[in-house]
């Protein structure tokens, strides 16, 4: 099954933030003197560390879930070098679906772990991500799971702006955000969210 498509917007992301708000608490945003002394500005840190798995990808995970097991999905599929995969198996863990998340051989240890206790299925597979993902084709085919992609699921992207919407609500005189880029899903969530406000 390939990725459901929605379009990337703030109207989506407004609607996303009901969905996880039975789930997830607002993490915090704080400011560290010494941070704001280095800086030379006023600096805030948003801790999407505070959420279950310990990332922001787990706001993107409720929200693709909600929508899948609304449309009758009984199982998912994805691969992952962690946090992805662990946002993933949480998520459907707390939906019910089915998880399987193949990871590379040789992963970190402890983010291998996490995926397991959300009770997913765990492959490993290949030496790299690359590897990993066509491992996910051809299970995909095997057994007809729907397929998570690690980035480009607009779901995905929708559920991660809700982490901007709290930023400029706290925050709403903000003159620069940086955000990390990994597979750009943050990335996409921030620039859709901020651009649109």
């Amino acid at each position: 099954m390939s990725t459901c498509r929605e379009k990337i917007s703030l109207a989506h992301a407004l609607g996303a933030r009901e969905i996880i708000r039975p789930y997830l608490s607002p993490t915090p945003l704080r400011q560290y003197a010494s941070l704001n002394r280095h800086i030379g500005a006023k600096v805030y840190v948003k801790h999407e560390n505070h959420n279950p798995t310990g990332t922001f990808k787990i706001r993107g995970g409720i929200t693709l879930m909600h929508h899948l097991v609304n449309n009758g999905v009984s199982g998912v599929i994805t691969y992952s070098t962690g946090n992805h995969g662990a946002s993933v198996a949480a998520s459907a863990s707390m939906f019910g679906l089915s998880a399987v998340v193949v990871v590379p051989e040789d992963s970190n240890p402890l983010k291998v772990q996490t995926i397991k206790d959300a009770g997913a299925e765990l492959v490993e597979y290949g030496k790299d991500f690359e590897a990993a993902g066509r491992k996910v084709t051809q299970l995909v085919e095997e057994r007809g799971l729907y397929f998570v992609h690690p980035a480009n699921e607009p779901h995905l992207i929708n559920g991660v702006g809700t982490e901007f919407l709290e930023i400029i609500e706290m925050v709403p005189d903000l003159d620069v955000m940086i955000v990390p880029i990994g597979a750009g899903s943050e990335a996409a969530a921030a620039i859709t969210v901020l651009k649109q406000v």
